[in-house]
């Protein structure tokens, strides 16, 4: 489950790192 958490951070944040950049 954490792991989990992680990899979704994770994604949700080269997300908005490619929506921003």
């Amino acid at each position: 489950m954490v792991d989990d958490k992680r990899v979704l951070d994770k994604r949700i944040m080269s997300d908005i790192e490619t929506t921003i950049g």
